[in-house]
């Protein structure tokens, strides 16, 4: 069947109608023609893969990696237009969900390769030799072999192959996963190793090669109970963002495009002017924002749910000298009361994909918080949250960012005035 496709929609499907009938391929830009095969007939709409481009836009383009389709979808296309249909999709998104006309400006990357300063993989086996490898979509038992990932460092690349050859030299088949953080800024790696027992805790000395020719501040091995045992150097590596310095751990969240969290606190800062009585900082992370923040406030919460998070949090604010941020381990919602406790004038929420509880987005618009700077990573869960907090609150302003180029994602901040 040939499809005409007619946009890409916030997913990262290609859309186009054969009779009317909405069809969603998997690939497509634009203006091409392609020919499709159906995989799924629903009520709704078609589901189908692109199997052949049979009229080719001028803003195709090879794709880098050749697992491409499983972690960034957006290689076949041409950066300038990426930009471009992320925020055409963002700017439709809010005129239609929240009726907001106001044009949202788009921030592209200032990387678009190599950006990501934290990569996840599985180690799996072809005839018995090692392999990196991603997931398969919606998989967890199939997987994609990779020789190079280009969204990651050079030097995390690097890091992966000397491991894959030191696994495979020594036979440590009990290293399932590896992830690998990097600090530019500090030429610092920490490496994370994922085993099948803790009873192979003492095989991992051979790993320790390693650090002879990569920056390795730490190894740390996680076992199949997830306890974490450190097996060489220190557990966390630091970064340093507005002249606060982090110690960030193998699973604490971070933003992994650091170029770009540059901006978003630049744009942050230029909101949050003044100076406060309290600044609440909900889903805070190592204290990213928060921290950044406390000179400027008498005092700041910090709510984070992730207890080596948290751990990290308290030795960042002594690390910096921070004496008036006060952090709190657990859910946000089971600390709403805080809200009610402190004169809060402003609030920052920083939530995961599922977008903020129900809960406590009652709780929040029942206060009566002058500001509210929501950053998000999915657009779809924010506007959603959004038409609870219009009830009593108005769009000052929306930025969106490119922290995932190549890939359909789109980070923002929406800055939220009460009325």
């Amino acid at each position: 069947m040939k499809l005409t496709i007619e946009k890409i929609i916030p997913t990262g499907k290609s859309l186009g109608r054969i009779k009317g009938k909405v069809v969603l391929t998997n690939e497509g830009l634009p203006g091409e023609i392609v020919e499709i095969k159906v995989t799924k007939e629903k009520k709704g709409y078609i589901d189908a893969k692109t199997t052949t481009v049979l009229q080719s836009s001028p803003q195709r383009i090879k794709p880098r990696c050749t697992h491409y389709k499983v972690c960034s979808p957006y290689q076949y296309i041409d950066y300038p237009l990426q930009t471009k249909i992320k925020e055409s999709q963002i700017n439709e998104l809010f005129s239609r969900q929240l009726k907001f006309e106001k044009h949202i400006p788009f921030k592209a990357s200032p990387q678009t390769w190599h950006y990501r300063n934290r990569l996840h993989l599985h180690i799996i086996y072809k005839q018995d030799t090692p392999q990196l490898a991603y997931h398969e979509a919606k998989s967890h038992l199939k997987f994609i072999p990779i020789d190079e990932c280009f969204l990651a460092s050079h030097e995390i690349n690097s890091t992966m192959k000397g491991l894959l050859k030191l696994i495979e030299q020594n036979k440590l088949k009990f290293i399932r996963e590896v992830s690998v953080r990097e600090n530019i800024q500090k030429d610092q790696l920490l490496l994370t190793l994922y085993i099948d027992s803790v009873k192979n805790i003492n095989n991992l000395k051979p790993v320790e090669e390693l650090t002879l020719t990569h920056k390795i501040k730490g190894i740390i091995s996680i076992d199949e109970k997830k306890s974490k045992h450190l097996v060489f150097g220190q557990e966390y590596i630091e970064k340093t963002i507005n002249d606060i310095t982090f110690y960030v751990g193998p699973e604490s969240f971070f933003q992994i495009n650091t170029p770009m969290l540059e901006i978003l606190i630049n744009d942050l800062k230029n909101h949050a002017t003044g100076n406060y009585r309290t600044v609440a900082d909900l889903y805070c992370g190592v204290g990213t924002f928060g921290l950044i923040l406390a000179k400027q406030t008498a005092k700041t919460i910090g709510i984070e749910t992730n207890k080596e998070t948290i751990r990290l949090l308290h030795k960042n604010i002594t690390l910096n000298g921070i004496k008036n941020f006060k952090a709190y381990q657990g859910k946000c919602k089971k600390f709403k009361s805080l809200l009610t406790q402190n004169a809060v004038d402003l609030l920052i929420v920083d939530p995961p994909r599922k977008g903020l509880e129900t809960e406590l987005r009652e709780a929040i618009i029942k206060r009566d918080i002058p500001k509210i700077i929501y950053i998000s990573c999915d657009p779809a869960t924010l506007t959603r949250d959004l038409k609870t907090f219009l009830e009593k609150y108005r769009i000052e302003q929306v930025y969106a960012y490119d922290f995932f180029p190549q890939t359909p994602h789109i980070e923002t901040m929406t800055i939220l005035t009460r009325t």
